[in-house]
Formats: structure tokens, C-alpha cells, sequence
């Protein structure tokens, strides 16, 4: 589990050149930390995540004021180089965090960081694998293995996950001061916590209205069982603008020193492309669009609704793994793929939404109860 992240947010997502995406987020609520009182706070935040390359780059950050209580903080970093090895997205680097709590001193964590993930058809899979040490406090190293499954029914996503922390904790030895101290090896010993949250996920779009659920189990050794949850319900208004509510139960941060808590928040969303949204001159384009840069290669291009913020696609091009479309100047979103003669099939999801035939192409059965679009290509 991540730190407890309080607030509604406002977030501006910014289309940069190197395919990035900055995020900055406000709100207030209220909240109700572990072992203390129930108090107003205000938080303001941000977040880019980049593409350069086969490099992806992120950095987050949040600051809280817990109105009458104090301030925390945590901001988060990661640099991580991509690679598609026979289908799989693959993901490698180091990650750091570094976080303080109310009436806490900073505390902050190193790691190498694994991850890969992969879709087949409405199923994907993914699982990681973190190994780290503390840069403060007791703790001197720690690993944090996880799996998680998805599987999407249209509107609907039903997920499952499984994370372990396991915490290698450095306290002193109970008999330090009733044996003479030459008669023991170290005056500490070593204390091990084993953490384990399984959690299900839903999730659901249609129209205007998106939704979100969480709802996970945490047990382990030398902890107390405890139950998180958390929720999130958001209304587009607009293409930029949504009003959003968030709640929460949340487990606290075992390597980080956060603590736990519930919460209730609302705020405003703005999401803001740098490009010009699509406008009358997309009447030139064609909804879909395909150049055959060399024999090995082929440059597509589709023109998507306007307020699009994410788009990606799955192809027998990409043996079914999704890969991020990039938004051209002229405002369509493109890919380069490799690509011999062949009549491939391919969908396009939009915003996280469901997988569908793009508009423009001619559309067959995919297998799963829908339709996927054809792409012929020739030599």
C-alpha cells in the first residue's frame, strides 16, 4: 500500500513533446488520522510522467495542512527504461520515495524497481518486484514482490492484486541491560514483518460519469489485521472540467511512518491539452489514416473525440499488448509500428474506456463479442 494520498484533486494534464503529463492537484476535506483527532486539511499537489525514448520518467508530489494538527508531505520519483521483450511491457529503474508525518521527522526509501504487465484479449496480468532500504530511521532493508489480474467486461474492470512487504526492522535486544554486555553479541536484533494486502478492484465508465472502488485485507506477522477501502465517483461537466468526490479507509505506510486514517473529500478537475483541441480543420483527415513509410514499417494516424486524453491501442502488430498513441500537432493521435504485407486486426481504447474497432476502418468479429478494425497492408 502507498501512502494515504487526502484530498479531491484538480489536475491539468499538459501534452508535451517528449509524450508527457503533468498533473496538478488541489483539494480539502476532512480527515480523521490514526491516534488523532478529526480535522480539516487542504492539500496541494503534482505529478509528471514522461516518455523520452525508451525512458519513462516520474516524479509526485503532495503537501498537506491538517488545519490545527500540522503539516506531511510526501514526494515520490522514478526512473525506469521500457522494453517489450515477446509481447510483455517491462519496466526497469530506481525509485525513491521520501515522506514526513504529522509530528515526524522525514524518512525517506531507495529501490530498484521491476515491473511487467501484459493483455490478452480482455484479460491482462501484471507483477512486480521492489528491493530497497531506508535512508532514515530503524529499518535497514526491505523487498516488495506483487501480482494483479484484470479482466474487462465493456464499461466495467474487475481486478485483483496481491502485495507483499516484507521488513526487515532493527530493535534492541530485550536482554541488553540484564546480561553483561560482553557476554552478547550486538545489543539489537532483528525483527521481521511480513505484510500481505489482497485487494479487488471495480471500475466503470459511461457517458459522464466514471466510478471507482477499492476494498482490500491486510494480515501478516507481528502486525494487526486491518481492513482498507477506498472510493472515488467523478461527473465530467465538460471535456476539461469534472466534479469529483473521494472516501476512504486507508492502511498506513509501514516503511514511510504514515499513518493510517478515513477521509471524505470534494473538488473541481481540469484536465487542459497544450495542443488545440480537434476543430473544423480535422474535416481534411480521414477518421483513419495509414502511410507506409518504408516495407517494414507503417505511420497511423486517427482522428478521436475531442477531450481525448489517453489513448491506446492493441494490435496483432503488438502480439495484443497495448502501446500509448502519441497527439500530433495537427491534433490526431499517431503510432509507427512494424509491419510486413498482411491484414492485421487492431482496437483503440480512449481514456481507460473499453477496447473498440477504430472509426474509418472496416470492422470484423474479434473473438471476444466484439469488433476489431482491418488494416491491409501491402508490400
Amino acid at each position: 500500500m502507498r501512502s494515504i494520498r487526502f484530498g479531491a484533486m484538480a489536475s491539468i494534464a499538459v501534452a508535451m513533446p517528449l509524450a508527457a503529463q503533468i498533473r496538478v492537484e488541489t483539494g480539502g476535506g476532512q480527515a480523521h488520522l490514526d491516534q488523532l483527532p478529526a480535522s480539516s486539511l487542504t492539500a496541494l499537489g503534482g505529478s509528471l510522467d514522461a516518455l523520452l525514448g525508451g525512458a519513462r520518467i516520474q516524479f509526485a508530489g503532495n503537501a498537506e495542512d491538517h488545519i490545527g494538527l500540522g503539516m506531511a508531505g510526501v514526494m515520490s520519483g522514478g526512473l525506469h527504461y521500457r522494453f517489450t521483450p515477446a509481447g510483455w511491457n517491462l519496466e526497469a529503474g530506481p525509485v525513491s520515495d521520501v515522506a514526513r508525518g504529522i509530528e515526524a521527522n522525514w524518512v525517506g526509501t531507495l529501490a530498484a524497481d521491476l515491473r511487467a504487465s501484459r493483455e490478452f484479449g480482455r484479460v491482462s496480468v501484471s507483477g512486480g518486484w521492489q528491493q530497497g532500504m531506508t535512508l532514515t530511521g530503524s529499518q535497514s532493508s526491505w523487498h516488495r514482490p506483487s501480482v494483479g489480474a484484470a479482466l474487462r467486461f465493456g464499461a466495467v474492470q474487475l481486478a485483483a492484486s496481491w502485495q507483499a512487504t516484507v521488513a526487515h526492522d532493527t530493535v534492541l535486544n530485550s536482554t541488553a541491560f540484564l546480561t553483561p554486555v560482553a557476554l552478547l553479541d550486538t545489543m539489537t536484533r532483528a525483527q521481521v514483518r511480513d505484510i500481505q494486502d489482497l485487494g479487488v478492484r471495480m471500475t466503470w465508465n459511461r457517458g459522464p460519469i466514471s466510478l471507482s472502488a477499492r476494498v482490500g485485507r491486510r494480515f501478516g506477522l507481528n502486525i494487526l489485521p486491518e481492513t482498507w477501502w477506498d472510493g472515488h465517483a467523478a461527473l465530467h461537466l465538460t471535456p476539461i472540467m469534472s466534479v469529483t468526490m473521494r472516501t476512504g479507509r486507508l492502511a498506513s505506510d509501514v516503511l514511510l511512518g504514515l499513518r493510517g486514517g478515513q477521509y471524505t473529500t470534494f473538488g473541481l478537475q481540469l484536465d487542459l491539452l497544450q495542443h488545440a483541441k480537434p476543430s473544423e480543420r480535422h474535416l481534411a483527415f480521414a477518421p483513419a489514416e495509414f502511410l507506409r513509410e518504408s516495407p517494414a514499417t507503417v505511420h497511423l494516424f486517427f482522428v478521436l473525440p475531442p477531450g481525448t486524453r489517453r489513448a491506446a491501442l492493441v494490435s496483432d502488430l503488438t502480439e495484443w499488448h497495448p502501446i500509448d498513441l502519441t497527439r500530433s500537432d495537427d491534433g490526431r493521435w499517431e503510432i509507427v509500428l512494424r509491419a510486413s504485407a498482411g491484414v492485421y486486426r487492431l482496437n483503440i481504447s480512449t481514456d481507460g474506456g473499453p477496447w473498440r474497432a477504430p472509426t474509418g476502418l472496416p470492422a470484423t468479429d474479434d473473438g471476444f463479442g466484439t469488433k476489431a478494425g482491418l488494416l491491409v497492408l501491402d508490400k
